[in-house]
């Protein structure tokens, strides 16, 4: 195991009996000793934060739905529960530190609200794809930690390496913009240049998001301070 290099529960740890982004995939991630949890945020209709990737569930979209419709949905058809941010805070407040991927705009203020006055705030890393939430984070709490997303224009199957790819792999002038302490590369992204480059400038990195064993023994090689990862055990053997 290598302890300089955080090894990072994505959307907590599921199993396939364990659902992401629920309370259950966090203790789960706290049982396995993962040195961080990272989760996503949103709102819906009757203003709780829920840790949540995407907009909509069957269809039907968080923010349309009060969190007591959603829980009951999909407890009945699919015997879960949504965790609540203030849950998810109340459960690894001292225990293990979180990342909190803010994934709408203009909720950024009711985020910090929601932070219980006990918990550490150096226990917290704020990450978002888009500069001007961390720019409001910043403006917010300027002592917090934020991290900028970036490779999302390698997802498609494009092959043409465009211009919102040359702003991933080139993110110094957004880093700077936004005041962001890290960044939190595309694992495709990570290349010697691209790792000097950021490395030099001060930038904590923290790679998404990497499940096979031979991409983690190449992640490995690079001066990195994090991976995010769904399966927490294989990392540890790895790293």
């Amino acid at each position: 195991m290598n302890n300089s290099i955080e090894v990072i529960a994505h959307r907590g740890s599921t199993t396939p009996i364990i659902r992401e982004n629920t309370i259950l995939a966090f203790r789960k991630a706290i049982e396995w000793k993962a040195d961080m949890i990272e989760t996503d945020v949103r709102r819906m209709k009757d203003g709780n934060l829920v840790c949540a990737h995407n907009p909509d569930w069957k269809g039907k979209r968080l923010s349309d739905m009060t969190y007591e419709e959603w829980k009951r949905l999909t407890l009945t058809e699919e015997g879960w529960q949504p965790a609540r941010l203030k849950e998810t805070f109340e459960l690894c407040e001292g225990r293990i530190p979180l990342n909190l991927e803010i994934k709408e705009k203009d909720i950024e203020s009711e985020v910090f609200q929601a932070i219980p006055e006990s918990y550490p705030v150096q226990d917290l890393l704020f990450s978002s794809f888009e500069d001007q939430v961390i720019k409001k984070i910043k403006s917010i709490n300027s002592n917090v930690k934020t991290s900028l997303i970036v490779g999302k224009s390698m997802l498609g199957k494009a092959k043409i390496k465009g211009k919102t790819y040359w702003r991933d792999y080139y993110p110094e002038t957004r880093l700077r913009e936004t005041d962001a302490d890290a960044i939190c590369p595309y694992y495709n992204l990570l290349d010697l240049n691209f790792e000097s480059r950021l490395r030099g400038n001060g930038y904590r990195m923290y790679v998404w998001t990497v499940n096979k064993e031979e991409k983690l023994r190449e992640v490995k090689n690079y001066e990195i301070d994090g991976i995010f990862t769904d399966d927490v055990p294989l990392a540890f053997r790895i790293f």
